[in-house]
Formats: structure tokens, sequence, C-alpha cells
């Protein structure tokens, strides 16, 4: 998020892996959510375990696309060419 500089149009789509290494992918959407309230954020996810992190995210308000792993490239360019494709809990997932 700090890598974009302020004259810099602001993104359209976050597409981020929920489990990275240093930081969750949860934490990056947020605060790229709070910094662009239209940003549409998909991730990606093999594991179970980020449902609670997903449920406290929607605590607070997001709702984010979560796309089940392994993710057919073709069928992740159509979602994103799609637009949201959500379902009215904001979690789309493909098998």
């Amino acid at each position: 998020a700090e890598a974009l500089a302020e004259h810099d149009s602001p993104p359209d789509i976050l597409l981020c892996d929920i489990n990275l290494p240093d930081i969750d992918g949860i934490q990056i959407a947020l605060q790229l959510k709070d910094r662009y309230p239209r940003l549409r954020v998909v991730l990606l996810s093999g594991e179970i375990s980020s449902a609670e992190l997903l449920d406290d995210a929607r605590k607070r308000g997001y709702h984010f696309e979560v796309l089940a792993k392994p993710t057919d490239p073709q069928q992740l360019l159509q979602i994103l060419s799609e637009g949201t494709g959500t379902d009215p809990t904001g979690i789309h997932r493909v098998k």
C-alpha cells in the first residue's frame, strides 16, 4: 500500500492470496480498502482457517470475494472481467 504514490491512479482490483509469509492478504486488503474505498478485492485461499479472519472483516463492514485454490486461470480472468460476481455473503468460490 505504501508503494503507491499519491499522484498514481488508484487501483481497480486487488488480487491477493490470503496466506502470505509476513502479513495475511486480509490485512493488506483492509489497509487498501481504507485508502481506496471503491477498490474491488479478490482474495485467493486454499485454507479453511481464513474463514475466521474473513468473518472479522465482514463484521467491520468489509465484503471481499474469495476464490478457492486452485483456480483455473481462464475462470479467474472471466471472474475479473465480469465485475463483482459475489453472492450476498460477499464470497465467490470457484472449484
